[in-house]
């Protein structure tokens, strides 16, 4: 009897930690329906590679497209610096040397990204977590924030 209970015991802390833990996730649709609902989102999307070697930062705003969250932004990158004249180290993430991509968002949390400056796409089914829609593909985690596009208020 005293074994039965301890087992039972065991199984319900189990089933509980697992239940919180994934309380914390969702499949993506919980996440992205109020962009979808706004017609668009502001969003700030970032790359880091595996490696190191840079981090990208996009923000801005896109718009619904029907199916698709999509818009043209400027990708900064923090390999590409701003210097001064006679200057050995300068500021990282030059607005002076942006790539242009277009990130194309579904509501079901599938992205691709095309890279306008480069010619390539990247693309990956995402994860949601805690208000982050984020993934990974060859060797960079690509993590988005968004919150709904609100239109700033008519002129007075």
């Amino acid at each position: 009897m005293q074994v039965r209970v301890r087992v039972f015991a065991i199984l319900v802390l189990t089933i509980a930690a697992l239940s919180a833990r994934i309380s914390y996730a969702d499949d993506c649709t919980t996440t992205l329906a109020p962009l979808f609902n706004a017609g668009g989102a502001h969003i700030k999307l970032s790359i880091t590679t595996v490696d190191t070697r840079w981090v990208s930062y996009t923000d801005g705003f896109i718009r619904s497209t029907g199916y698709w969250i999509t818009g043209t932004l400027s990708q900064l990158f923090s390999d590409r610096e701003k210097r001064d004249p006679g200057m050995f180290t300068g500021q990282p993430f030059d607005i002076g040397a942006a790539d242009q991509h277009t990130p194309y968002i579904g509501p079901n949390g599938e992205v691709w990204i095309y890279n306008n400056t480069w010619g390539f796409w990247s693309h990956f089914y995402g994860a949601c977590s805690n208000g982050f829609l984020y993934g990974f593909v060859d060797g960079g985690m690509f993590s988005i924030a968004a919150t709904p596009y609100t239109p700033p208020p008519p002129p007075r």
